[in-house]
C-alpha cells in the first residue's frame, strides 16, 4: 500500500504511513481556490411577476385577471425555486397568499352583490 501523501510503500493494512505519518484510511478531497461553484443567486422572474401581479390585484381592486395570473406565476416561481434553487421563495409565497385571499374576497363580494340582487327581485312591491 502506497502513501497518498509521500508515495512511500507501507505494509498492507497500515493505518499510518511509516515515512510521513499520514493517515492512509482518511480520503481527502482537494478544493482548488480557482474552481467556480455553481450558485444560483438570482431572483426567480416568475416569483417576482406573481408578487407584482398580486399587489396590482389588491391596489386596482375587483379585477379578476391579475389575481389569477399572480396566483399562476407565483406557483410557477415557487415550483422552479424548489427544483432549481435560487432566491424569491418569500416573494412567491407572498404572491400566492395575497392572490388567494384577494380572489376569495372578490368571489365573496361577487356572491353577495348578485345574491342581494336576486333576493331583491323576490320582494318587489306591487
Amino acid at each position: 500500500m502506497y502513501c497518498p501523501n509521500c508515495g512511500f510503500k507501507n505494509e498492507e493494512g497500515s493505518v499510518y504511513c511509516a515515512n510521513c505519518g499520514t493517515n492512509m484510511k482518511v480520503r481527502t478531497t482537494i478544493v482548488y481556490p480557482n474552481e467556480e461553484t455553481v450558485n444560483n443567486e438570482k431572483y426567480n422572474p416568475w416569483a417576482i411577476a406573481g408578487f407584482i401581479l398580486s399587489l396590482v390585484n389588491i391596489l386596482i381592486g375587483a379585477t379578476f385577471i391579475p389575481g389569477v395570473l399572480g396566483l399562476i406565476f407565483s406557483a410557477m416561481g415557487n415550483s422552479q425555486i424548489a427544483k432549481n434553487g435560487g432566491k424569491g421563495r418569500g416573494l412567491a409565497i407572498a404572491g400566492l397568499v395575497i392572490s388567494i385571499i384577494s380572489l376569495a374576497g372578490y368571489f365573496l363580494l361577487f356572491a353577495l352583490v348578485f345574491g342581494l340582487a336576486a333576493c331583491a327581485s323576490c320582494f318587489v312591491l306591487v
